[in-house]
């Protein structure tokens, strides 16, 4: 909806209010654990990370379900079903990674996450 709030408010050229949203940050900053390279920066100008643990995989419930499959996506679970909403909710994409594979994958070395476009063959 705000996604679909900030088109209307350019075409009419009005003032968007967007909802106020407020949270609290705690423990080590996300950049000691993890960087971002962005490749292009005129296909990706932003892209930011937050790091949230101990968080469950479930089911997401039956509201957020029915919301999505009412906007034409399939709920997948809790942590997908909230990048799905928060995306379709701001209009902007969105994408969870699952740390614990990041960190495994990255070995001894500090994580980095590289935007760019598909080579040939993806």
């Amino acid at each position: 909806m705000i996604g679909i709030a900030r088109e209307l408010a350019a075409l009419t050229g009005r003032e968007l209010k967007q909802p106020k949203i407020e949270f609290q940050t705690s423990g080590d900053p996300v950049e000691d654990s993890v960087t971002i390279e962005i490749t292009n920066s005129e296909l990706n100008p932003r892209f930011v990370a937050g790091l949230i643990r101990n968080v469950e995989i479930k089911p997401s419930p039956y509201q957020i379900q029915r919301r999505l499959k009412l906007a034409g996506v399939r709920s997948i679970n809790n942590i997908v079903d909230a990048t799905n909403y928060a995306m379709i909710e701001l209009g902007e994409p969105l994408h969870a990674f699952d740390y614990d594979i990041l960190k495994e994958r990255a070995g001894e070395k500090k994580i980095k996450i590289i935007t760019r476009a598909a080579q040939e063959g993806e």
